[in-house]
């Protein structure tokens, strides 16, 4: 880690040890049964021995749903650059579905497939997420400059797939990658709200902040709280990681 890189951690550290010292300070001038301290928290957390079973199949649902959002949107980005008549005549029909809030969706879609409540969560967020990501993808397709996409069609003898092949697979890859992001987050958001609202017979972390949401259980549900917090911080670290990879022609943010 160079002098660069351990600059842009030290702002990040001082940040997480104040959040930490302010929750401590308010913990200790309000009822200590609704607002805990970090280390009673922790500690709850800790002697529950199946968080972590909770917390990976919460993670493994908003995965798979962010996998299959990510290859639907790709293959329909595709199409929306082949027959840009489609991509046109479904702008409205995205907006509209980007505008419905996906926890009205959870009592239809857990009747459709009621007698598969892993996969009703998965398919929750894939319909919430969906036009989230093809927001991004659209995006990305409108800002590739049209002078390079010309260029390239000329070169090639108007042939649309070398036009796709060398410009847009490239421009759109930033694009992609913070739609994933942003979708990770979404349907993360709406797993562990539908295992909340909605319950689970199997494993799972919104389940777990709901049976700890009594008073006698206020430290495990705050420890949950921030457990969901580490894991957030830690997805993004490594999907910064990810980008850097695969974006390395890009120079990164205070660069």
């Amino acid at each position: 880690m160079d002098l660069r890189q351990r600059r842009y951690f030290i702002p990040e550290i001082a940040g997480v040890l104040a959040v930490i010292c302010a929750w401590q300070a308010v913990s200790l001038v309000t009822n200590p049964l609704t607002v805990p301290g970090p280390v009673r928290s922790i500690h709850a957390l800790i002697d529950n021995n199946f968080f972590w079973l909770d917390l990976l199949c919460s993670l493994a649902r908003a995965l798979i749903a962010s996998i299959i959002v990510t290859v639907l949107g790709l293959l329909t980005m595709r199409v929306f650059f082949y027959v840009p008549a489609i991509a046109s005549a479904s702008n409205w029909t995205l907006g509209f579905w980007r505008s419905v809030p996906p926890v009205v969706l959870i009592p239809p879609v857990f009747l459709l497939v009621a007698e598969r409540e892993y996969s009703a969560r998965i398919l929750l967020a894939v319909v919430g997420s969906y036009p989230i990501f093809m927001a991004n993808i659209v995006s990305g397709l409108k800002a590739i400059p049209p002078s390079r996409l010309e260029t390239v069609r000329l070169l090639s003898r108007g042939d649309n797939s070398a036009v796709f092949e060398h410009v847009v697979k490239k421009e759109i890859i930033p694009y992609v990658m913070v739609g994933f992001r942003i979708t990770f987050a979404f349907c993360l958001i709406i797993v562990v709200v539908s295992e909340m609202l909605w319950g689970t017979s199997g494993p799972g972390i919104g389940t777990r902040v709901r049976d700890a949401s009594g008073i006698s259980e206020s430290p495990q549900a705050w420890g949950i709280i921030c457990l969901l917090g580490v894991a957030g911080v830690g997805v993004n670290l490594l999907l910064d990681w990810t980008e850097s990879k695969l974006v390395f022609w890009t120079e990164r943010e205070g660069s």
